[in-house]
């Protein structure tokens, strides 16, 4: 495997960590304000003579301060939208809820499910009660935490008892209540309402896991040699370097060649050559083969002809025209001039 194939296979994983971050990071945000998809309502109990009240501020949120002094104390906002589907809810959700509070604090969720009849609706409330403080503001709760009550069942005999908590919803209420025994007047805020699927929790090791072997896989063709294997310790050539001079002198050797080995054009092995050595390709290729012919010509005694072939050329022709734009003479000049000199 080649390391143009590493880097495909290293970018696909990438891409494919950046989707995770995305499909498992999608949620649904309800911020309390006017918008025009919804409609908010409030409700306390200061109609029972009660020390509860709603207060909606100017940006549209609301501020609920949550008293004692009736017996079903307690202060509330639902939300609701005009077309019945409040959410779309299915197997899997969470909601994920964020307050500000300055004091202990019993939180109550439910929803409303639009009967058959288009007239009726049907309670679900959470199992538990979300208890807020000043440590801890937010809370997570799934979806199959919220059973129809007991109350509702004997009160709808004939209805199906099963039925879950899904889409075709009309309302969701957030009811406050105090903590504790002692008589308590706080503000609280809802920051906001969040609803999105538990593999949420899968986001980061599996977004994160992905895009770490895209990493490597990217990094890897530093550390491989041209031909796919481990280049020697130590040696920091670019690997189209290293592939043109371990096959110098191999008569298939050329630009196109070296092209097709790394899967890359002609254009960019060029610029990496020349950005490495100073030369493109093919120049390069020439450069070393007379250097190495120029070394045979002083040292053996092979015929010019076999010379060539030694260092790579295709032809005499081909090496006797090259050797001398590089030297200015001929080969078998070049090897005269060498042999006439005196030696020591």
């Amino acid at each position: 495997m080649n390391f143009q194939t590493f880097k495909i296979f290293g970018i696909i994983q990438m891409l494919f960590s950046a989707a995770v971050f995305i499909v498992l990071g999608q949620s649904e945000v309800v911020k309390l304000s006017n918008e025009k998809n919804f409609r908010i309502g409030a409700y306390d109990d200061a109609s029972e003579k009660g020390n509860s009240r709603v207060k909606k501020l100017p940006d549209g949120d609301f501020e609920f301060t949550v008293g004692k002094q009736s017996a079903q104390s307690l202060s509330g906002v639902y939300i609701q939208k005009h077309d019945q589907t409040l959410f779309e809810l299915n197997e899997g959700k969470v909601i994920d809820l964020v307050l500000s509070t300055d004091t202990d604090l019993n939180v109550h969720l439910s929803f409303e499910k639009l009967m058959s009849d288009g007239q009726s609706t049907r309670p679900f409330h959470a199992n538990s009660v979300l208890l807020f403080n000043t440590k801890s503001n937010s809370h997570r709760i799934s979806l199959s935490e919220f059973k129809t009550p007991e109350w509702w069942l004997k009160k709808h005999a004939k209805s199906n008892k099963n039925i879950s908590v899904s889409d075709s919803l009309t309302r969701f209420n957030i009811e406050f209540k105090n903590s504790g025994d002692k008589i308590q007047s706080r503000i609280i805020g809802i920051e906001n309402v969040s609803i999105m699927t538990e593999g949420n929790s899968l986001q980061l090791p599996v977004g994160g896991g992905l895009f770490f072997v895209g990493l490597i896989l990217l990094l890897i063709p530093q550390k491989l040699g041209a031909n796919g294997s481990n280049q020697p310790k130590g040696n920091n050539e670019n690997p189209i370097v290293y592939y043109v001079n371990k096959n110098l002198y191999n008569r298939s050797l050329t630009i196109n060649s070296i092209s097709e080995h790394f899967k890359l054009s002609a254009d960019y092995i060029n610029d990496r050559m020349k950005t490495e050595t100073g030369l493109d390709s093919q120049d390069y290729i020439n450069q070393k083969r007379v250097e190495k012919a120029k070394e045979l010509l002083k040292s053996s005694d092979e015929k010019v002809a076999e010379i060539a072939q030694l260092c790579g050329f295709n032809s005499l022709s081909e090496f006797s025209e090259t050797f001398k734009v590089l030297t200015g003479v001929m080969p078998k000049e070049f090897r005269d001039r060498i042999n006439s000199l005196p030696s020591d």
